[in-house]
């Protein structure tokens, strides 16, 4: 492992990252600032995750957020997001929102873990990738956990 790659990305796996950094970009790739403090996690290919201490619970809806945001000096790579209870995919954001270059958009992803969800017990992981040959930008990752079904699904 690289180590401009892991400085300063605390509690991330980059056992999949083949391209990417923790970053303080110059102020031409995002004009208007990042969404939280000054630090991106770029990724032009492959992906982190992050496994949990939080498990899946019976009935309980997951959110999972992050600002995915598009350079203005670089070519957007698309993303995509997921969550997942070990090797398990439970839900996954590939690629819905196009930030314009410059900025971020909020990518979400929802699951709802039912009564009889197999995965009850199992830790949480949030996976962040980069899916084009460009680059992709990653701030503000969030998991919010709410007791009922959230989601309007069954």
């Amino acid at each position: 492992m690289n180590s401009f790659i892991t400085n300063g990305v605390v509690g991330w796996n980059l056992g999949n990252l083949q391209a990417g950094s923790n970053y303080r970009g110059p102020a031409t790739a995002f004009p208007n600032g990042v969404p939280n403090g000054f630090n991106v996690f770029n990724i032009g290919a492959g992906s982190i995750s992050q496994q949990l201490v939080a498990t899946v619970q019976p009935n309980t809806t997951y959110t999972v957020q992050v600002y995915v945001g598009a350079r203005a000096d670089f070519a957007f790579g698309g993303y995509v997001v997921s969550l997942r209870a070990n090797s398990t995919t439970l839900a996954s954001d590939n690629g819905t929102q196009v930030p314009s270059p410059g900025t971020f958009a909020l990518a979400t992803v929802n699951y709802y873990a039912s009564a009889s969800d197999p995965n009850v017990g199992q830790p949480l992981t949030i996976v962040l990738g980069g899916t084009g040959t460009g680059q992709a930008n990653f701030d503000e990752v969030t998991l919010t956990a709410t007791s009922g079904n959230t989601t309007g699904g069954s």
